[in-house]
């Protein structure tokens, strides 16, 4: 898993629901092989019976240089083509991992690797708050590192999980009001086969 850096430092983040939107599609988009072939540069990572990975990278017309992975999906011969999201990671050989924004922006992915605290609370008007690095008074003792994905939340001083996936679709679904923790990698993700890519 190749690891995304960041330059802001961000203590504090309000993030609002996605609207309803559930579908996983809004994590890629379909492109034409006309566009794939404009990327500055591409880099095999992965090759599966599904398709092919690239590690690509582009410039947009602001200038700014965007890398990020594309996914060339071969079904009974038919390729299809899609560009993912920039804050995507590959899972494994056959699945990414979709993520959301981090919760905290620090130098790198790999501060998190015990996972994260935070405190929410949902507001009338459906809008979810986010106080990061904000933990209960009495942390429960807890093997941290090798909690396994899913969302916690601290009930009456133990650790208690609460989901077995780590999405935010799920978490915003349950009106969160409490102190939290998520594992490593420390931010909300969603698993997805590359055959699910459509």
């Amino acid at each position: 898993m190749e690891p995304f850096y960041y330059i802001l430092a961000w203590c504090f983040l309000a993030l609002t629901g996605n609207g309803g939107q559930t579908e996983t599609n809004r994590y890629y988009h379909e492109i034409s092989a006309q566009d794939f072939s404009g990327y500055d540069s591409t880099r095999l990572v992965v090759k599966s019976k599904y398709g092919n990975v690239y590690h690509s990278v582009k410039r947009e017309k602001s200038g700014y240089t965007l890398g990020l992975y594309v996914f060339e999906k071969i079904e009974q011969d038919k390729k299809t083509i899609f560009e993912m999201d920039e804050l995507t990671q590959i899972g494994n050989d056959s699945t990414f991992m979709l993520c959301e924004p981090p919760l905290k922006i620090v130098g790198d992915t790999t501060n998190w690797i015990n996972g994260i605290w935070f405190y929410a609370n949902m507001d009338n008007t459906g809008t979810t708050h986010f106080n990061v690095d904000s933990m209960p008074k009495k942390i429960p003792a807890m093997d941290y590192k090798n909690l396994k994905m899913g969302i916690y939340q601290c009930v009456g001083n133990k650790l208690v999980k609460i989901s077995e996936n780590q999405s935010g679709d799920t978490f915003y679904a349950m009106k969160p009001t409490g102190f939290f923790f998520l594992p490593n990698p420390g931010f909300f993700y969603t698993l997805t086969g590359f055959k699910d890519i459509k």
